[in-house]
């Protein structure tokens, strides 16, 4: 397969401030080796990915994934089987949140050719970062692809609010128009745009109403897509459960009850949380910091 990046002239920074990681792209991408794209969010990851997949791209975020669809995913059926034609594109995004006691058989299935397609992942932590196994590196073998942030591009930010005021004005069914002078020249002065999604989101508001916002519109929260299907799935009432007490015994470090632990956080009786983590298998003793041994009086 050779990278040509369909419509190139469309392709913003293609030939200036993003040439180097599509110089990177072209180099490898006839290689069936997993792609690992680091940057932080916003920086056009899935954009780059996108341009070197094939047909069907199936998005998945690790930090959405249970432990049971995780045990799933690593089974022994092939996840090439999950595309209608036996191949495509996986693209494995907020990788880092994989559990560390899944992540080495992860990076196993992947360099052993999991799918006949091609393996994208992306993150926002580099691969010597502590989030990962200290094996995972070399077990995964990618090769890295990393997109500059926003605030080193400059030279396309013009460009760039085109291309998205071209798409917003398509979508909204409005006549097309240009960027005006006074209007780059706020964006550009400005606090925002810190990535390509606060961009984006600023020139929908744009569009639509002629003014930029004084203040960005959050972001729609991700909904996680079933690979067998492609349609968007929601996790049961029990996984969603399940995240949302892990996330207070983080921020807590396992304590649950007292002032300031996972009980009070959540607004329930302590013994009522420990009954439900029994019962959904939680175990709050792997959030519990290591604490250093008391040296002998």
């Amino acid at each position: 397969m050779t990278t040509t990046f369909a419509n190139r002239a469309d392709f913003v920074g293609a030939t200036t401030t993003l040439r180097q990681a599509c110089a990177r792209l072209e180099l490898a991408a006839g290689a069936r080796v997993p792609f690992f794209f680091r940057g932080e969010p916003g920086v056009g990851k899935e954009t780059l990915a996108r341009a070197i997949s094939e047909e069907p791209f199936a998005k998945l975020n690790c930090a959405l994934l249970s432990e049971s669809r995780w045990s799933e995913l690593l089974g022994d059926a092939p996840i090439s089987a999950l595309f209608p034609n036996g191949s495509g594109t996986l693209y494995l995004t907020e990788a880092d949140a994989t559990p560390r006691a899944t992540q080495l058989a992860l990076a196993r299935k992947l360099r052993a050719g999991w799918t006949n397609g091609r393996i994208l992942l992306a993150s926002s932590k580099s691969l010597d970062s502590d989030v990962w196994e200290p094996e995972f590196a070399d077990a995964l073998g990618a090769f890295p692809i990393e997109p500059p942030p926003l605030r080193e591009r400059e030279e396309d930010l013009a460009a760039l609010a085109n291309l998205f005021l071209r798409e917003a004005s398509s979508r909204l069914g409005i006549w097309p128009r240009e960027i005006t002078r006074d209007e780059f020249d706020r964006l550009r002065s400005a606090s925002y745009p810190e990535n390509l999604d606060d961009l984006r989101r600023a020139i929908d508001v744009l569009a639509s109403s002629g003014e930029l916002p004084k203040a960005f519109p959050p972001a729609e929260p991700e909904v996680p897509t079933d690979l067998a299907t492609g349609r968007e799935t929601f996790p049961s009432l029990d996984e969603a459960a399940i995240r949302h007490i892990e996330a207070a015994l983080k921020l807590t470090s396992g304590v649950v009850e007292g002032k300031n632990g996972a009980a009070e956080l959540l607004k329930i009786n302590p013994r009522t949380l420990r009954s439900r983590m029994r019962k959904m298998s939680v175990d709050w003793t792997k959030f519990r910091e290591e604490r250093p041994p008391r040296e002998p009086s």
